[in-house]
């Protein structure tokens, strides 16, 4: 084999050595980023108990940011659930006020039934009650500090539109102007927290958080 073919063959082993180690340290860079702290690990899990103190707790003892960051964001949008049970629940006493002012309104064609008002109280009693509950599963200081104003307007919502309609057919008839006015003040109080809400996941996206945690937990990507 002549000189110049040997310099050829040994500088395109070169190549391909240092190639393959190129290849090799970029393959192991990319599982060091995948792979996640057994901290995170045990923090999903909580996560997914909904034992979200726990999970904070977990979370702290992990010295990467990334990961407490992720691990907060996902309490963000686990608490912005709240918003979707506590518009089912208003969905369904909305229901039941609409058969009261059908009877109320058409009384040549329904009869009065207490049994509409009974089904709505029941739901705050039984149902809207447990929209309180996330308060002693996720306190404020596991949530970003920024969430702190965002958090109490929102129990200041459950607060001012629990038992809205309880006494409803009383107040339309009797007290229409006061219900109307109490209405307007939840509408404003509503506004104000979604507005504060989507002030909040545009800054913190749910896109920092790995899809396969998205599936796991039953999230969807936002914004």
């Amino acid at each position: 084999m002549s000189k110049n073919k040997k310099i050829i063959i040994s500088g395109i082993l070169c190549v391909l050595i240092i190639l393959g180690t190129i290849l090799i340290l970029i393959k192991n860079n990319s599982n060091t980023e995948n792979k996640k702290s057994k901290q995170f690990i045990n923090a999903i899990s909580y996560i997914q108990e909904e034992k979200y103190e726990n999970a904070y707790k977990e979370i702290k003892k992990s010295s990467n940011k990334n990961e407490i960051e992720i691990i907060q964001t996902i309490f963000l949008y686990k608490f912005g659930d709240e918003f979707e049970k506590n518009t089912e629940i208003v969905n369904k006493i909305s229901d039941e006020t609409e058969h009261i002012n059908d009877y109320l309104t058409y009384t040549y064609l329904y009869s009065k039934d207490d049994s509409y008002q009974q089904k709505i109280d029941k739901i705050y009693n039984e149902e809207y009650s447990k929209l309180y509950d996330i308060k002693d599963k996720m306190p404020v200081d596991i949530m970003f500090d920024d969430t702190k104003e965002f958090y109490k307007t929102y129990f200041e919502y459950l607060d001012l539109a629990n038992g809205l309609f309880k006494n409803y057919e009383y107040n339309v008839i009797n007290n229409q102007q006061g219900l109307l006015n109490k209405v307007t003040e939840v509408d404003t109080k509503l506004k104000d927290l979604s507005d504060k809400y989507d002030k909040l996941v545009e800054k913190h996206p749910s896109t920092i958080i790995p899809e396969e945690y998205l599936i796991l937990l039953d999230m969807t990507a936002q914004k």
